[in-house]
Parts: C-alpha cells; sequence; structure tokens
C-alpha cells in the first residue's frame, strides 16, 4: 500500500495505523509506505506505536521521486477526509494501479468511478479497512481495475488535443 501526501490533518494520515492494525489481525501482512511530511508526522508516528505498526507503516518523509514507490505498490490509498482533485490519484492512475479514495474527496468522483476503475469508501478506519480488504483479498478485481483505470487514461490522452 502506497499514500502520497502532505501529512496534515484533512489528508488523513491517522486512519492508517488502525487501518494497519487491523487487516494484519485479521491475517493480511500489508506494508503501508507514507511518502511526504508535515505537521501531522509526530502525530501519525506515535498512533503508529500505540497500534504496535511500526513495522508495517513506513513514514518516509518528503521523496524527490515518489513514482517508484507508486509504480511497486499494489494499491494507492487516498484516504483524505477532504481533497479537491487528487494529482496523485491521477498519477496512480496513469502507473495503472488500483486506487482507493474516500467519499468526501469531491475530486475523486471526477477520477475513478466506484467499482469500476476503484473504490470510493467512508472516510472512515470501517472504510478504509474495508476497501483495501476487498482488494487484498480479490487479486482478480484488482487487476482488472489497473486494466480499467489504464484504459481510461489512454482514452482521457487521446481525446486531448496536445499540439493546441
Amino acid at each position: 500500500l502506497v499514500t502520497v501526501g502532505r501529512v496534515s490533518a484533512e489528508k488523513g494520515q491517522d486512519m492508517i495505523p488502525a487501518v494497519t492494525r487491523r487487516l494484519l489481525d485479521e491475517g493480511h501482512p500489508v506494508r503501508w509506505y507514507v511518502i511526504g511530511d508535515g505537521d501531522m508526522r509526530p502525530r501519525v508516528e506515535q498512533l503508529c506505536r500505540g497500534q504496535g505498526v511500526e513495522n508495517s507503516v513506513f513514514l518516509l518523509g518528503t521523496r524527490t521521486n515518489p513514482y517508484c514507490y507508486m509504480k511497486s505498490c499494489d494499491i494507492y490509498v487516498q484516504p483524505s477526509y477532504t481533497e479537491g482533485y487528487s494529482t496523485t490519484i491521477c498519477e496512480a492512475g496513469i502507473l495503472g494501479k488500483a486506487i482507493v479514495g474516500t467519499k468526501p474527496s469531491g475530486g475523486i468522483y471526477d477520477q475513478i468511478t466506484h467499482g469500476e476503475d476503484g473504490l470510493i469508501v467512508d472516510a472512515t478506519v470501517d472504510g478504509l479497512t474495508e476497501g483495501i480488504r476487498i482488494l487484498v483479498e480479490n487479486t482478480t478485481l484488482r487487476r482488472q481495475f489497473e486494466k480499467n483505470i489504464q484504459k481510461c487514461i489512454k482514452k482521457l490522452m487521446l481525446g486531448m488535443d496536445l499540439f493546441v
């Protein structure tokens, strides 16, 4: 799993430790990489220690090239409580990643279609856990989302007049 973005209150990274704990307790050996830095990082680190997931959640700070992490992941997660148009969701789509985004993130509805090329879930620990669980347990669905998001991106790119 990977999440890229400023580590701040509205971005929802504070849910990552609890979601990770639940997934581990269910027997899913997940590793969640968080790329970015911000004022909530110490709080997220504290929550990781409290949930005992320091060896499963990796707060990597700012990286000049987050794409190698995004390309290597199985699922891109955007846990935001609020979000406009998400550049990182677009980037994950270009890289052909299955995406789990959250409902209050208005721009996500313009970027993925729930059940077709990603999942849009409640911005809660329960919602994120369920969405990630579905894609971890159902690799066929995950692969279908990956194919569908790439088709969508290609169609979008072909429809753009890049020479105007």
